[in-house]
């Protein structure tokens, strides 16, 4: 998970501290499970209130901050047809723009590299 502190930084981060178990479990999942369980966790996730430390899905404006999500991102970087280390992988990204600022629907996605 990416944060402005660092990637995957639990101890400064509230939202990955409580998240990225969950995020972790579903990686390694084949193509046709991965992500609809990924978006399963944002699905969980958004039982918190978007001001909450630990939400994903945030308005961070009682924070001080004039920041709302406003899209997500879904990408996986495979290995090499080979599976021999350094081989070229391959890398999709996915991205869908929140129909609303800080709130959370199922959003369609949009292929932006394969």
């Amino acid at each position: 998970m990416i944060a402005h502190h660092d990637v995957d930084d639990a101890v400064r981060t509230p939202r990955i501290a409580h998240w990225l178990p969950a995020f972790r479990e579903v990686a390694g999942l084949p193509d046709a499970e991965w992500r609809e369980q990924w978006i399963g966790v944002l699905d969980e996730s958004t039982r918190l209130a978007v001001d909450d430390d630990r939400a994903i899905i945030r308005d961070n404006r009682r924070h001080g901050y004039a920041t709302l999500s406003l899209l997500v991102c879904l990408a996986e970087l495979r290995p090499g047809a080979t599976g021999d280390e350094g081989a070229d992988g391959s890398l999709s990204i996915d991205t869908a723009v929140l129909a609303e600022p800080a709130h959370w629907q199922r959003p369609a996605f949009e292929r932006i590299s394969a």
